[in-house]
């Protein structure tokens, strides 16, 4: 019964004790503050330790045995079939092939068109030595000369206003002669 008493008068002081210190939490109280800080302690077995983690029960853990699998003989996975393998196969030629046939005819196309270009700068340049040539001739014939000699050497004349025939042909814009015009002298 003795035994029972003081169990009761211990806890309740710590009981009272615990109640306390809850209800003075605020206070500056020199024996929980020390300095007068709020976050200090006081050491010893009634103190509480801040961020305390349980100790954990290291088990012994027995010695990992290695089993050994019984030898076996290697199973066949199902693979490809070579029929898909073949498949495979051309429709990558295929793919090649269409890649290669494209390059190809991209340079081709270029260089046709570097043909082009150069084509076109030669006729550039013969139009140009066309027209100079053609000016040079222009250029060298002198008019009054011509007409000179096509009056007085070849006998030409003038053509008077009767001797003009005009002749319409709604067929065509050729005209064939078949006979001698009339009034003309060779």
């Amino acid at each position: 019964m003795a035994n029972r008493q003081n169990y009761y008068r211990s806890n309740q002081s710590a009981y009272h004790r615990s109640s306390y210190r809850s209800s003075d939490y605020g206070r500056r109280d020199n024996r929980y503050s020390g300095s007068g800080n709020r976050n200090s302690y006081v050491e010893g077995n009634t103190a509480r330790q801040l961020a305390a983690e349980p100790k954990r029960r290291e088990q012994e853990r027995p010695e990992r045995q290695v089993r050994r699998a019984p030898h076996r003989e290697p199973v066949n996975m199902p693979g490809v079939h070579w029929a898909s393998i073949i498949f495979l196969l051309l429709a990558l030629a295929g793919a090649i092939y269409i890649c290669l046939s494209y390059v190809h005819s991209q340079n081709r196309v270029q260089e046709q068109k570097r043909t082009i270009v150069k084509m076109q700068s030669e006729i550039a340049q013969m139009r140009e030595s066309n027209e100079l040539a053609y000016q040079n001739v222009i250029d060298s014939v002198d008019l009054a000369e011509v007409y000179r000699m096509a009056t007085e050497e070849l006998g030409m004349v003038h053509a008077k206003s009767n001797q003009v025939y005009t002749y319409e042909n709604k067929k065509s814009d050729m005209v064939k002669q078949y006979g001698e015009i009339p009034g003309v002298t060779k």
